[in-house]
């Protein structure tokens, strides 16, 4: 089996994202994977750290029903990609929640993501 390309991994991640595919989305880390997070909700900085596919499909899960759900507004603005590290910047809104900005940086090895941050304004509306 081919190796996929840090730019094919991005493109695969960002359209089962879109489509909101828990499965697809799963597909594309690595078993040991960690996602290190924040968000700024009213000036509450939440950090969390989820380690292992299995707690990342969990908050993919949580964001797409409390979050963004499937028919909710949801755009990708900019990707940089250098060597192994890749950079998106992106922006949602649904029926409750407004999401101006947020980041997220990927370290994809052997077709895979290894390490994921990512940081959200999230606002209620």
């Amino acid at each position: 089996m081919k190796v996929l390309t840090v730019e094919q991994v991005l493109e695969q991640h960002t359209q089962a994202v879109k489509d909101q595919d828990i499965e697809r989305i799963a597909f594309d880390y690595a078993e040991n994977a960690v996602f290190i997070t924040t968000s700024d909700n009213k000036n509450n900085l939440e950090r969390n750290i989820i380690k292992g596919k299995e707690a990342i499909k969990n908050v993919f899960r949580s964001v797409f029903t409390n979050i963004i759900p499937l028919g909710s507004k949801m755009e990708f603005t900019n990707q940089v990609v250098e060597g192994e590290i890749a950079y998106i910047t992106w922006k949602a809104e649904s029926k409750a929640f407004l999401i101006p900005s947020a980041t997220d940086t990927f370290l994809i090895r052997n077709g895979k993501i290894v390490a994921q941050t990512g940081f959200t304004i999230l606002c209620l509306k």
